[in-house]
């Protein structure tokens, strides 16, 4: 990506894993389904209803972890700043996301 740090941004810790399975992105998702949103450890992503497990997310964890109002009138009109740092060479959430976000 242009601009990034030079390396290989932890694609092997965040994304491919060193095995199947392994990938921290995996293991945080995998996580956030069986523990949060199911509350069922046996929960087999493998056998899942993409669809379902979606609109299940969206449902229950949308209001607690979706951070995408771009609307901050509220926090500006009390006197509110926002600082946003985003490193470049962060493999798991993109620098991107928070250009977009600011662009918003």
């Amino acid at each position: 990506m242009p601009g990034a740090e030079e390396g290989d941004g932890g694609w092997s810790t965040w994304i491919t894993g060193s095995a199947p399975g392994r990938a921290l992105l995996f293991l945080f998702g995998n996580g956030y389904f069986s523990n949060m949103i199911y509350n069922k450890a046996d929960w087999d992503y493998k056998t899942a209803d993409i669809s379902q497990a979606t609109k299940a997310s969206d449902a229950q964890g949308a209001k607690i972890l979706n951070a995408t109002d771009p609307d901050l009138a509220r926090l500006k009109s009390r006197g509110g700043k926002l600082i946003i740092y985003h490193g470049w060479n962060d493999p798991a959430i993109s620098a991107i996301n928070s250009i977009d976000y600011y662009n918003q």
